[in-house]
């Protein structure tokens, strides 16, 4: 909201066409930036998330361990771990001091006290998702497809999905992993292209 503000004081901005594009969290958190400004162009979210956060942490975990044959005993352990803490959270019997998945537990009640598909069924401001297919962290068959269900009907709601393109929308084959991420790359030329001409038309 600060960030949004700003831009608009900046001369030579149109305050009147401001869009929000967020990356993963950020993605799911530009309905209820929308919410709150009620005055956005637009939001788009790259790789947004549908699913509970604290499902989606112990999915992340469960693919590294399953993926390749290394057997990763230590990985194994902190899904073990991490499932105990995560019926915690379900079961909302944490501290806001404590911490959770690695995360305090302010965060997960933050979490909890925002309905992200509830705000974004509920806001009249055009909307792009955006999902590579080879993203394990968040993938089109289980937060893509859940904000289509949920967004079905409403209007200026765009859905785009790319072939090959990891959750970092950079390309490659097999098997995602997340060691990948440090290799040199680039984000596909067609993303960046889509989105400046989805974000030029607002």
């Amino acid at each position: 909201m600060v960030a949004v503000e700003r831009l608009r004081a900046v001369e030579g901005v149109d305050a009147d066409r401001i869009v929000v594009v967020g990356h993963g969290l950020g993605g799911r958190a530009t309905p209820r930036i929308a919410a709150r400004d009620g005055n956005l162009a637009g939001i788009a979210g790259l790789a947004a998330p549908a699913r509970p956060y604290h499902e989606l942490t112990l999915a992340q975990l469960e693919h590294k361990v399953a993926v390749g044959s290394q057997t990763w005993d230590d990985l194994a352990t902190i899904a073990d771990q991490w499932a105990d803490e995560i019926e915690r959270i379900r079961a909302d019997e944490y501290d806001a001091s404590e911490k959770l998945l690695g995360k305090p537990g302010a965060f997960w009640d933050s979490l909890a006290a925002y309905d992200h598909l509830e705000t974004g069924a509920g806001i009249d401001v055009p909307t792009y998702f955006l999902q590579g297919t080879r993203d394990f962290q968040v993938t089109a068959a289980d937060d893509l497809e859940r904000w289509q269900t949920e967004l079905e009907g409403r209007s200026e709601t765009t859905f785009e999905t790319y072939d090959g393109l990891n959750h970092l929308f950079m390309p490659g084959e097999g098997p995602s992993v997340e060691f990948a991420y440090a290799v040199r790359n680039n984000v596909a030329e067609r993303v960046v292209a889509d989105l400046a001409t989805w974000v030029a038309n607002r």
